[in-house]
């Protein structure tokens, strides 16, 4: 294993419909508004995009995605990531029970001078951190879906 990469699988699961859910995720502008961690989010053009993240440790992770591959069939997002780090991130949505569940698979080479440095020491901090992030995210946009399902049985009513 290359000492400076990651390897993450996140499994969202959601109590709406793959389409909605998938809906939310590919709207990446919006992202800010239901992710605590993702401080800027904008697309660039139709097939990238700019981030910038901070979970819990002091420090931000600047990202492009770019090459963006779009199925929404299939209900699949995929890029290619530059910047802090570098690799490929992308979800899947399928259902699932009565409901759905979002993948999200990121390879990633860290490329942030700060986490290169503190690689060996700091790594289990890391990956905690990205735990944290993800699952800050996953409770963000099941709020975020309930929401909008809330507001809009409203206002059939």
């Amino acid at each position: 294993m290359e000492l400076h990469r990651y390897k993450f699988r996140s499994v969202w699961d959601f109590a709406h419909p793959a389409g909605d859910v998938f809906a939310v995720l590919r709207v990446v502008d919006d992202w800010p508004l239901w992710w605590p961690g993702v401080r800027r989010a904008r697309r660039i053009d139709e097939q990238s995009g700019a981030f910038r993240l901070r979970s819990l440790l002091p420090f931000d992770l600047d990202l492009t995605i770019s090459n963006g591959f779009e199925d929404a069939e299939a209900r699949v997002l995929r890029g290619v990531v530059g910047g802090d780090l570098e690799g490929t991130s992308g979800w899947t949505v399928r259902p699932h029970g009565s409901g759905s569940q979002a993948v999200l698979e990121q390879d990633m080479v860290a490329r942030k001078a700060l986490i290169r440095w503190f690689e060996v020491p700091g790594r289990p901090l890391f990956r905690a951190n990205h735990y944290l992030l993800t699952h800050r995210g996953h409770r963000g946009l099941t709020a975020w879906l309930d929401h909008k399902h809330h507001t809009t049985a409203q206002a059939w009513t």
